[in-house]
């Protein structure tokens, strides 16, 4: 398929609830592999019903959807696709997300959500019993509706961010950021003569500081879309706010606890090629460390992102909750410093230990101590 093929494979194109709707479909499975020539069709007509029933895109004039099909899988002798994607799903170590927006794209005015339909199709199907997958149309259907169920959540995630996005600071600001410190970076490693050997360790400890920045603009961004996509769960009474913090609480006690062990773990390899000069970083066994750790930082940090779905929206929440005059609008214009400010201001209103703030507090996550625990331990090996 070329660059721009998909822009061919259009199965529809009309009015909901007055936005301007685009459906493209790239992925190499689809509703008609259930029904032969019609599934498209039917399962079109489930979504468009769900998407009116739910007043999704009311925020926006146009709105593109994309079945997208970016998972490269190959088929082995004896299976069909749907096997051979189980079979990627459960052998691959990418993070799969199943929806999501290019912020390239969101600025440009370009209002697309990618949809991996591949992915929910393959783990439907899988989900029911091989002797019942054939025992007619009403199977079939149940099946779709389930999949429009699941695919309108996430619709509604995503078309917050493409709202929350572009009116809000922040990616802009952390981008900013970013900036200055690879730009430092770039200076400090050269002054230290530090790209030798142990290349890709220099480049983990620019990742894991980089990522730091990144968990503030995951607060705001996911934390608003996570919240406005699942209000209805984030009522205003004292048990269910209790549940939700307490469960906030237990995430960012394992998110800090993983990072800790990432800087730890990271030192620990620094401190090797500060100690023994003659250390062989292309020893196989050394060099399986190294990668080790590389993996954790470069990959399994995005597994980290799975704590910020947990709590990002109670930052929200507890702003609300203890502020009636504060709406989700308001705060959509706030930036992480103006945000997580107020949300330290809430916390002790309401008497509950921060779950994260920027500046070095008793929050469980404190940027600033991520960053002065990074730089404490660079010195150390420096």
């Amino acid at each position: 398929m070329g660059l721009f093929d998909w822009f061919k494979n259009k199965v529809y194109e009309g009015k909901v609830e007055g936005t301007l709707l685009k459906i493209y479909w790239q992925s190499r499975l689809s509703p008609n592999d259930l029904l032969d020539k019609v599934g498209n069709k039917v399962f079109i007509a489930f979504l468009l019903k769900k998407l009116k029933e739910q007043r999704i895109f009311t925020k926006f004039n146009h709105i593109t959807l994309v079945f997208d099909d970016s998972h490269k899988f190959k088929v082995k002798g004896g299976e069909d696709q749907v096997q051979a994607l189980l079979r990627y799903i459960n052998e691959s170590s990418e993070v799969r997300r199943l929806a999501y927006v290019k912020t390239d794209e969101v600025d440009a005015d370009k209002n697309r959500i990618y949809i991996h339909f591949n992915i929910l199709f393959a783990k439907e199907v899988a989900s029911i019993p091989v002797e019942k997958r054939n025992q007619g149309k009403d199977v079939i259907f149940n099946m779709m509706e389930r999949m429009v169920g699941q695919i309108s959540e996430m619709l509604r995630h995503e078309s917050v961010h493409l709202w929350h996005v572009k009116q809000n600071k922040t990616k802009h600001i952390i981008k900013r950021q970013l900036k200055r410190f690879n730009k430092f970076y770039k200076k400090f490693s050269k002054a230290n003569n530090l790209f030798s050997k142990d290349e890709d360790l220099i480049h983990i400890y620019a990742n894991l500081r980089n990522f730091f920045f990144k968990i503030l603009q995951w607060i705001v961004l996911e934390g608003l879309a996570e919240y406005l996509a699942k209000e209805e769960k984030f009522d205003f009474s004292e048990e269910t706010f209790n549940l939700n913090y307490r469960e906030a609480y237990q995430k960012t006690e394992e998110l800090n606890y993983y990072l800790s062990g990432l800087i730890k773990k990271l030192e620990e390899l620094f401190l090797k090629r500060k100690d023994n000069k003659n250390y062989d970083w292309d020893k196989v066994g050394n060099r399986i460390i190294i990668k080790q750790v590389k993996y954790m930082v470069m990959n399994d940090l995005n597994t980290a992102k799975n704590f910020i779905y947990v709590i990002s929206p109670n930052i929200y929440y507890t702003i609300l909750f203890s502020n009636s005059e504060l709406t989700p609008e308001l705060l959509s214009n706030m930036d992480h410093r103006d945000l997580l400010k107020i949300y330290l201001t809430s916390c002790k209103k309401l008497g509950l230990k921060p779950l994260i703030a920027i500046p070095n507090t008793d929050a469980i996550i404190s940027y600033a101590r991520l960053v002065g625990q990074l730089n404490i331990m660079r010195k150390r090996v420096s």
